[in-house]
């Protein structure tokens, strides 16, 4: 039990000092981009249009302010296209910003470690025994088989007994047909089912966003789409972001299509296998 607590406390502190960093990271940021935009003359609308992100949030990255942006994930991103359009290498300032995805990919390194690759001697012996043996008993049994095939088709070759099972078979074929033939059907809509179980989303773009698929937790897409209609899937949850939701309508799994939201706003919509239509959109304002 205390373990357990110390475990949860170290957690806490953890998250407290990343958000401390990510706000003190972005205070810089924000501050050195709005000097910029300034002394290139630029306003936030000019760059709004630019970058297809609603001019409160350009604010709220120069001020620094957190409590008004989306998860860090998709800060990172505003920065990018922020830094972009004044002139400056996007992704590598948008790097500066801690997201804290980094943190979770640290505890997968010891499996590359030369520690985790050494495999002791006398376990390939041990594997190597076993194949000669299984090898061994296999061709054994194969010329068992075999031996004793040839021993079938002589004890019954008497004429007598073929009639018998000619009469038979006429009253027997009927009732296995049936059978064979509904197990087959109820098989394969089974497997119709199962392969069906999946999340499948339709985009239509009527006007310029910034989109964001994440597809089972995996980024599938991010970027600027222009007119058109684009498709994704995910086995169990998709979840899209749009920069401009009044430009989007989306589609679930063949439903009717639905606008995701208000021209300019941010809108995030998270959908599962079992959606049946485009549920209501969640604004992505605070962290």
């Amino acid at each position: 039990m205390k373990f357990t607590r110390i475990q949860f406390r170290n957690k806490k502190k953890t998250q407290r000092d990343l958000q401390q960093v990510q706000a003190e990271t972005l205070a810089e940021l924000g501050s050195h981009l709005h000097q910029l935009r300034c002394d290139r003359s630029l306003t936030l609308d000019w760059v709004s249009r630019r970058t297809l992100i609603p001019a409160r949030l350009l604010n709220a990255i120069e001020e620094g302010n957190l409590d008004k942006l989306p998860e860090p994930v998709y800060v990172q991103g505003f920065l990018r296209r922020f830094a972009d359009v004044l002139g400056l290498d996007g992704l590598e300032y948008a790097r500066q910003f801690p997201t804290g995805l980094e943190l979770k990919a640290r505890p997968r390194s010891w499996r590359n470690s030369p520690a985790a690759q050494l495999r002791p001697l006398h376990l390939y012996l041990l594997y190597i025994s076993i194949i000669i043996f299984s090898v061994r008993g296999l061709s054994y049994s194969v010329s068992q088989t075999s031996g004793d095939a040839p021993t079938a088709p002589a004890t019954a070759p008497s004429p007598n007994s073929q009639p018998a099972p000619s009469n038979v078979a006429p009253a027997v074929n009927p009732t296995s047909t049936p059978s064979t033939s509904s197990s087959t059907t109820v098989e394969t809509t089974g497997n119709a089912n199962a392969e069906g179980q999946s999340v499948r989303v339709g985009l239509t773009i009527t006007d310029e966003s910034w989109i964001v698929v994440k597809a089972d937790g995996e980024t599938a897409f991010e970027g600027i789409l222009s007119e058109g209609t684009h498709v994704w899937t995910a086995k169990e949850k998709l979840t899209v972001l749009a920069g401009n939701a009044g430009g989007v309508t989306i589609a679930v799994n063949g439903n009717e299509a639905q606008p995701m939201g208000e021209p300019g706003s941010v809108e995030e919509v998270t959908l599962t296998a079992d959606s049946r239509g485009a549920p209501g959109t969640t604004p992505r304002q605070n962290n």
